[in-house]
C-alpha cells in the first residue's frame, strides 16, 4: 500500500469510493480530488438536469470550483484521471470534423463548378434574348443549397477568450466547461476581465450577444462549469488586482473554494498498483449521461425540502450585523443555491431511478 492514507471522503456512495481510489493512486490532497470529481460530475449532468430549489424556482446544476494549492500537488494528474472521457469524446469530435471537412471541400468544389455552369447558361440566354425565368429559378435554388461548413462540437475550453467562449456556446454546444489547471493563464488573459459574463452564464439565463461586425446571436440555456486550480501566489496576485471586483460582482461567492493541506513529503511509493474499478464506473457515467435524449428536473423530497429551507434561513439570519456571516454576505447569499446544485449533481450522476433528491 501507499504510505499516504487519505481521510474519509466527503462524497456519498460510489463517488466517494472513486475519490478514494484517485486519492490513493495520485496521493494528491483529497480536497483537490473531490473538487475535480465534482467538476467532472457536473459537466456530465448539466446538459440534461436542472434543480428545483423550491416549487417554481428551477435553475442549472453547473458549478464553479476554485482550488488553491502549491505547485507539485499533482493537479494535472488528478484532472487527467477524471476528465479522460471528455478528452476522448472531444478527440472523436475533432476526427469526425476533419473527415467531414474533407468531404465538404469536395462537395463545395463540385457546387462551384455547377454554379459557374448555371451562371454561364444564364448569361448566354440573356445575350440571346431568350427567357431566363427557369434558369434563374434553378440558380436561386442552387445558391440557397450552398454547402456550409459544419460546426465541431466542443466541450472543454482552456486557453480561450470571452468572444470564443460565447461563439462556442452558440455554435458548438451550449453545455461546456472552462478549465484552467494553471490559474495564471486565466489571470493574464482577457477572460478574467469578464467575470460578470461568467456570472451571467452561471445563472443559465439566455444570453444575447450583440456584434458591431458579424451577426448577433442568442445563447439559449447556457450551461458552464468552471474548474480553476491556482497556486497561492497566483491567487493572491489575482486578489490584489481584481479581488474587489471579484467580490463585488459575486464571482467569488459563486465559487466553491478549497485550500487543501499539502501531501508533499508523505507520498511514498512501494510499487503497488491501486485498483481503479470504481473509476471505470465513473468514466462510463461521464460517457453516457451527456448523450441522453431526455431532460430531468430534480426536486427535493418533502423532508429534504424542509432541511434545505432551514439551511437557507440559517445563512440568511447569520448575515445580520455582528453575526457569523455578516462580513461574507456575498458567500452566504449563494450558499443555499450551491448546496442545491451539489445535491442535484450527486443525485443526477448516481441515480437514474428517481428525480427526487
Amino acid at each position: 500500500m501507499n504510505g499516504y492514507v487519505p481521510i474519509h471522503p466527503v462524497l456519498p456512495g460510489r463517488l466517494g469510493l472513486v475519490v478514494n481510489e484517485v486519492t490513493r493512486a495520485t496521493q494528491a490532497p483529497i480536497q483537490l480530488v473531490t473538487s475535480v470529481a465534482l467538476a467532472a460530475a457536473a459537466i456530465a449532468v448539466q446538459s440534461t438536469c436542472t434543480v428545483a430549489r423550491k416549487p417554481g424556482l428551477e435553475g442549472p446544476v453547473s458549478l464553479f470550483l476554485l482550488t488553491i494549492c502549491e505547485s507539485g500537488e499533482r493537479k494535472s494528474a488528478v484532472q487527467a484521471q477524471f476528465f479522460k472521457p471528455f478528452a476522448d469524446q472531444q478527440r472523436c469530435w475533432h476526427e469526425e470534423a476533419a473527415q467531414k471537412a474533407s468531404e465538404q471541400l469536395i462537395e463545395r468544389q463540385i457546387w462551384k463548378e455547377k454554379s459557374s455552369a448555371l451562371r454561364a447558361e444564364l448569361r448566354r440566354a440573356a445575350r440571346q434574348g431568350n427567357p431566363t425565368d427557369e434558369i434563374e429559378k434553378r440558380l436561386r435554388g442552387f445558391l440557397e443549397a450552398e454547402p456550409k461548413a459544419g460546426n465541431t462540437r466542443k466541450l472543454i475550453y482552456e486557453d480561450t477568450t470571452p468572444e470564443a467562449l460565447l461563439a462556442g456556446l452558440h455554435t458548438c454546444g451550449n453545455s461546456a466547461a472552462l478549465v484552467h489547471d494553471e490559474f495564471g493563464h486565466f489571470v493574464a488573459g482577457s477572460m478574467s476581465k469578464q467575470l460578470s459574463l461568467l456570472n451571467t452564464i452561471w445563472s443559465g439565463t439566455d444570453t444575447t450577444v450583440d456584434r458591431k461586425t458579424g451577426n448577433s446571436f442568442v445563447i439559449q440555456d447556457p450551461r458552464l462549469t468552471c474548474l480553476f486550480q491556482a497556486q497561492p501566489a497566483v491567487f493572491q496576485r489575482f486578489m490584489d488586482k481584481q479581488g474587489q471586483q471579484a467580490r463585488g460582482n459575486g464571482f467569488l461567492a459563486r465559487a466553491l473554494m478549497a485550500f487543501p493541506p499539502s501531501t508533499q513529503g508523505g507520498r511514498f511509493d512501494y510499487g503497488v498498483a491501486t485498483p481503479c474499478e470504481h473509476l471505470a464506473w465513473f468514466h462510463d457515467r461521464c460517457r453516457a449521461l451527456p448523450n441522453r435524449s431526455w431532460n430531468r428536473v430534480l426536486r427535493f423530497t418533502p423532508d429534504a425540502q424542509r432541511l434545505w429551507h432551514n439551511v437557507a434561513n440559517d445563512y440568511e439570519a447569520t448575515m445580520q450585523p455582528g453575526w457569523l456571516n455578516s462580513d461574507i454576505r456575498d458567500f452566504a447569499s449563494k450558499a443555499a443555491e450551491n448546496i442545491a446544485r451539489i445535491a442535484a449533481v450527486l443525485h443526477g450522476f448516481m441515480n437514474d431511478e428517481s428525480d427526487e433528491i
